[in-house]
């Protein structure tokens, strides 16, 4: 037989070992950076610049001013903050003051970075 006249070989495919392997290493990276967000969560919602960000936002939406004394981070059974003492006060509507409010975002939209409230739930 010619050198010219061999049939074609197909190219070599990946090892299932080797897909293991990738799938693996995926898998461990993605771990790693739910827990980097789970470790520093509590430092950025805590921060300054974040309460201000809440207020900035409650101001836009209802036109009136918001403010809180405390604020947790809870993740089971499902991710959620809690703000402490909230009191809120939009002119010539509402004014009130609740001894904790519960705030639940929807779980896959954050992964994409928005942020839609699954549910929320007020402790006078």
């Amino acid at each position: 037989m010619k050198q010219d006249e061999r049939p074609e070989q197909e190219p070599p495919r990946p090892s299932a070992r080797r897909v293991r392997s990738w799938l693996l290493g995926c898998l461990n990276t993605l771990l790693l950076l739910v827990l980097a967000g789970l470790l520093f969560a509590p430092h950025f919602i805590t921060s300054a610049t974040f309460k201000k960000k809440v207020q900035q936002v409650v101001a836009a939406q209802t036109g009136g001013h918001g403010e809180y004394q405390s604020i947790n981070l809870t993740y089971f059974p499902l991710p959620a903050i809690e703000l402490g003492q909230v009191t809120l006060d939009i002119p010539d509507q509402v004014q009130g003051t609740v001894a904790a409010l519960r705030v639940s975002p929807e779980f896959l939209p954050l992964l994409t970075g928005q942020v839609h409230l699954a549910s929320w739930r007020r402790r006078s």
